[in-house]
């Protein structure tokens, strides 16, 4: 009976051992994603807060000091949000376009930059 009650007991410290290391490795993910959800939010914020800086017809550069570096650049016809590349005779061409992402969903801003380097508009897309 010694001996069972030994290897009981080893079985029960093994179990309390894998439940603890469960536990630990819960909390872990727990924290990580607590941490990304917060980094999400936070920079979701500071965005929002640069960008009601931020005026058409305001400069390429005024945008890259107030709000910083773009997530992407793309030329005005390439993706999904096509914008015209000329108005018309006497119009504004769209050179460029800057995509700033929240990185949540699709939620961020288009800013169009124009041939002569200033702002054509200021879309945010965000999720209804």
């Amino acid at each position: 009976m010694g001996n069972a009650a030994r290897k009981d007991g080893i079985a029960r410290h093994m179990a309390r051992k894998y439940v603890r290391r469960a536990l630990v490795s819960l909390i872990a993910v727990i924290a990580a994603l607590a941490l990304i959800i917060g980094y999400l939010l936070v920079r979701s914020e500071v965005l929002e807060r640069r960008f009601r800086q931020i005026q058409p017809d305001d400069s390429e550069a005024r945008l890259l000091d107030d709000v910083g570096a773009p997530t992407s650049v793309r030329g005005c016809g390439e993706g999904v949000y096509r914008l015209p590349t000329d108005g018309g005779a006497g119009a504004r061409r769209c050179a460029r376009v800057y995509w700033y992402s929240v990185y949540m969903f699709t939620d961020g801003w288009l800013v169009p930059i124009d041939d002569t380097g200033h702002i054509m508009q200021i879309r945010r897309l965000a999720l209804p």
